[in-house]
């Protein structure tokens, strides 16, 4: 009885072992497909920066080169559909139809007219003509592009041994901030101090010795923008009244000069105008003028 169970036991494993061969075969055979395989699709690893209005171009490389597409699709945050080709009309999703192009030959992706919305990260996915499939991914981030820069001093007017500080406003997304004096980069050191953001930089107190032409740039990954010059010229407490408006004797200093400047332009205008009223009346001969040229007569 114990014989002939061994022999039976023995039986079946010959046949288990028998079975099992195809299947093995048959899983090598795919490792081997799948090993020997050489296809591969390589997109940009680095996010893709642009502006508000641009234009882009959505690329891969495929590996073989010469390989043939069959189709190919494009999607964006996975599920969004942009384009879709399999051989015939290509489809484009919605919002994308006008406004982008496919590349049947290459699989490209053009879009054009960018808004924020097209920021993401689009996928990509195609079939050979040898019936192999490879994918892909790809991150496009649309900015709005930096403007309208320019500082904005606080207070009014520089007051020396004062605190006063620099602020560089700008419109769009702004991601950093940087500052120069008369075309050097400019650090932080002694009185001078940047908030986190480098957006103002405060000068606790302002001296003479800051005088000179400062300019802040501000900028995001797809554009940037500097201000125009500001020209720091720090006043001593004398000149600046508590509220940093001029003092009375500089705004009558001023005034002087304004007022002898005009006084010697309009002498010197009526001087031409009455030559010969004052020839007259110092008794000066007139000397003969060829040229015959006519004086206004203003007196």
């Amino acid at each position: 009885m114990i014989f002939f169970m061994s022999v039976l036991f023995s039986q079946d494993q010959k046949r288990a072992k028998i079975m099992r061969a195809p299947c093995i075969s048959c899983f090598l055979a795919a490792a081997l497909w799948v090993g020997c395989s050489s296809l591969s699709l390589t997109t940009p690893t680095s996010p893709i920066f642009r502006r508000v209005g641009d234009d882009v171009t959505l690329n891969f490389s495929l590996n073989p080169s010469n390989t043939g597409l069959l189709s190919v699709t494009w999607v964006i945050n996975i599920t969004n559909n942009v384009v879709t080709w399999t051989g015939g009309p290509v489809s484009y999703g919605p919002g994308y139809e006008g406004r982008a192009d496919l590349n049947t030959m290459t699989g490209f992706l053009s879009v054009f007219r960018l808004t924020l919305r097209d920021s993401g990260q689009y996928g990509v996915s195609v079939i050979t003509t040898g019936g192999e499939s490879v994918s892909g991914s790809v991150t496009l981030q649309v900015l709005e592009p930096v403007s309208d820069v320019r500082i904005i001093p606080k207070p009014g007017q520089p007051i020396e041994n004062k605190t006063f500080s620099l602020t560089c406003d700008a419109s769009g997304q702004v991601e950093s901030i940087h500052w120069v004096k008369n075309d050097q980069p400019l650090s932080p050191s002694g009185n001078i101090t940047l908030s986190p953001d480098s957006k103002t930089l405060s000068f606790n107190p302002v001296l003479r010795s800051d005088n000179g032409d400062y300019k802040c740039t501000a900028s995001n990954p797809a554009s940037k923008m500097s201000s125009e010059v500001y020209t720091l010229t720090v006043n001593s407490g004398s000149d600046v009244t508590p509220n940093g408006d001029l003092s009375a004797g500089a705004i009558g200093g001023i005034t002087i000069g304004v007022i002898l400047s005009v006084a010697i332009i309009i002498a010197l205008i009526v001087i031409y105008c009455c030559q010969d009223q004052i020839k007259a009346i110092l008794g000066w001969k007139e000397v003969s003028n060829p040229l015959h040229v006519e004086r206004p007569h203003c007196c």
